[in-house]
């Protein structure tokens, strides 16, 4: 797979930059400045009322600013980055959510690459590394500890 910095110009774009690399792997030429501007975006804006954090969901698209750490930020979910690898790949994209950790090695062992987004300790979090964000579908516990990697 090849490999793709995602630094300097996009400091919380791990989930595109690790896209490119898998589209790339694929026979899809596209780079990560181009995934960056074609992912979804969430449009809800960065807010406190009493202490308590509203934001977007990462599930329905990017939260926050990519490009830097000057403004308020977290990244994407699995949803919206499996719609956009689909748009290059169609059903060649498999969503292995939720499935067994036997599952997803078994894909590695047959040369089919994964993307996946985990926590960076790759085990789990204690609790006080999580913040609950009140989102337009409601709370939701979200990690600034998070990161993704294509394999």
């Amino acid at each position: 797979m090849p490999l793709i910095a995602q630094m300097p110009e996009l400091p919380r774009g791990c989930e595109v930059t690790s896209l490119a690399m898998l589209l790339n792997y694929a026979g899809a030429a596209v780079d990560k400045m181009r995934l960056a501007e074609k992912i979804k975006k969430s449009h809800v804006p960065y807010y406190k009322i009493k202490g308590k954090t509203h934001f977007g969901d990462p599930n329905g698209g990017f939260v926050g600013s990519m490009t830097g750490f000057q403004d308020p930020g977290l990244g994407v979910y699995h949803r919206p980055i499996a719609e956009l690898a689909r748009h290059y790949l169609g059903e060649r994209v498999v969503d292995l959510t939720g499935q067994t950790f036997t599952v997803i090695e078994e894909s590695i062992c047959s040369g089919r690459p994964v993307w996946v987004i985990n926590n960076e300790w790759f085990k789990r979090l204690p609790s006080k590394y999580f913040r609950t964000w009140i989102t337009e579908n409601g709370p939701l516990d979200i990690t600034y500890k998070e990161h993704t990697r294509s394999c």
